[in-house]
Formats: structure tokens, C-alpha cells, sequence
């Protein structure tokens, strides 16, 4: 995606993170047309995600394995509870691969939505940066 579209990316565990999943497969048109792709992933290494996603979900959102979830994981503790690991993450990734929000928990009163949107209208409207140099190189 990159270049292309900004990216949510949804790290779930299950049944805790059931409502806003299918919230987010409910608005999946409304992420597509704000230029967003979402991804979900499973945070614990043993899920499947076919298995355990119910089909209503598994047609609106596009799916990852756990290794994903385990990479993005690094970037989800808290800085007072480095060893607690969340039940439900969600990262909103720009069109250059660089994580810009970040929110812990599912949100009870249902409003992430909205606020999801409106950053990814933020993020549309950006310049996007120049590519970066290739290769690595010392002088």
C-alpha cells in the first residue's frame, strides 16, 4: 500500500474486539472512499484468522496472520505497563509506512469511527514526502 493509500490496521483478540470489528466492516465503503485500506490481524500467535473471524467479516476486511500482529505489537505497550500487552490496538499508518495514531482498547462509546475518518482526511490531504534514498551507505 505503500504510496498508494493510508492503512488501519486493526490488531484484535477475540471476543473482545467483535463490536468494533464488525462497526469497521459496517463502514468498510466509507474507509474505501476516505482512502484507507483496513487490515485485520490477530494478536495471539495461535489464532487463525479464517477460523475465527465470522464470515460477515472476513468479506469486508481484508485479513493478515499473527506474524503481523506480533511486529506491530512492539508499538502497542504503554510506557506505564510495558508488560501489558492490549486486547485490541489500532494503528493508522500514512501513505509513506509511518505510523501517525495510535489507539489502545475498544472504544465503548462508538465513536472511533468518526475520529478515524476524520485523521485519514487529515493524512489525504498531506504532501506526500519524498522518496527515501536507496540502500545504506557511510562516508
Amino acid at each position: 500500500m505503500r504510496g498508494k493509500a493510508a492503512v488501519l490496521l486493526v490488531l484484535y483478540t477475540l471476543p473482545d474486539s467483535l463490536p468494533r470489528l464488525r462497526e469497521i466492516a459496517a463502514e468498510a465503503r466509507s474507509y474505501a472512499a476516505a482512502g484507507a485500506r483496513v487490515i485485520a490481524a490477530p494478536l495471539a500467535s495461535t489464532s487463525t484468522v479464517a477460523a475465527e473471524l465470522p464470515g460477515d467479516l472476513r468479506n469486508a476486511i481484508a485479513t493478515a496472520d499473527a506474524t503481523v500482529a506480533s511486529a506491530y505489537a512492539l508499538f502497542a505497550r504503554r510506557v506505564a505497563e510495558p508488560e501489558a500487552a492490549p486486547a485490541h490496538v489500532e494503528f493508522l499508518i500514512d501513505r509513506d509506512g509511518y505510523l501517525r495514531v495510535r489507539w489502545i482498547g475498544v472504544d465503548p462509546a462508538g465513536r472511533r469511527t468518526a475520529e478515524t475518518l476524520d485523521q485519514i482526511s487529515i493524512l489525504r490531504r498531506e504532501t506526500p514526502l519524498p522518496a527515501a534514498p536507496w540502500g545504506h551507505r557511510h562516508r
